[in-house]
């Protein structure tokens, strides 16, 4: 498979320590979605705030 057809994800682990809660999807942005929904069923979160939008952005990797 070439790199033009190479299909990639944007993964990501929970950041709260302890948590195994683990997301893949093929945007950042879908990601968030599944991200904010995860924060707030499994951690009580309401609202994503900005510091932690960045927390999360900086944990994404590609792969």
């Amino acid at each position: 498979m070439s790199e033009h057809t190479k299909q990639t994800s944007k993964h990501i682990e929970c950041i709260i320590p302890g948590c195994g809660f683990e997301a893949s999807a093929p945007t950042e942005e879908e990601l968030l979605k599944k991200v904010a929904e995860h924060a707030g069923h499994d951690h009580g979160v309401t609202e994503l705030s900005p510091e932690l939008v960045s927390q999360v952005k900086a944990a994404i990797v590609t792969r």
